[in-house]
């Protein structure tokens, strides 16, 4: 999976708190985590919602326009996106390596959920930038050099 880091360890506990932070949020029919090339890395969705793969894989495509209109338009990143519909809600946050996305009933607080998808993306963007930032590997932690 290009772009995105597998979610192992600490990061995989970050991403499904993510998920439950943007799920306790009323109405919330599906919250996902996806990389910037839409594979879902992790998602939880309402009983009954159909499409998955194909959210993630929108959500992002619809995440990369924004970021290049952003850019281009405003000299600006994408923090939180915010797109209303008739039936609903989507809320996108750029966490760095891909987005968290959650879709929502017209009756949610958008307030809200627009605040705990921020989080979220805050959230991961500084695990995965933790995550990054450890060594690997069986010289982990040493110092020095060997004699």
């Amino acid at each position: 999976m290009a772009g995105a880091l597998p979610p192992k360890g600490e990061v995989a506990l970050s991403m499904e708190t993510a998920l439950l932070r943007v799920t306790r949020v009323s109405s919330v029919r599906v919250a996902a985590i996806c990389s910037y090339d839409g594979i879902g890395i992790v998602s939880q969705a309402m009983a009954g919602t159909r499409g998955e793969d194909e959210i993630a894989a929108m959500s992002a495509e619809i995440g990369r326009a924004a970021s290049l209109l952003l850019s281009v338009a405003a000299d600006d990143a994408l923090g939180v996106a915010v797109f209303g519909a008739t039936n609903g809600m989507l809320v996108i946050g750029d966490m760095g390596r891909g987005y968290v996305v959650a879709i929502a009933d017209p009756t949610a607080n958008l307030g809200l959920l627009r605040l705990e998808v921020e989080t979220a993306a805050k959230e991961l963007r500084a695990g995965l930038a933790r995550a990054r930032a450890e060594p690997l590997g069986p010289t982990a932690g040493r110092t020095g050099s060997a004699a």
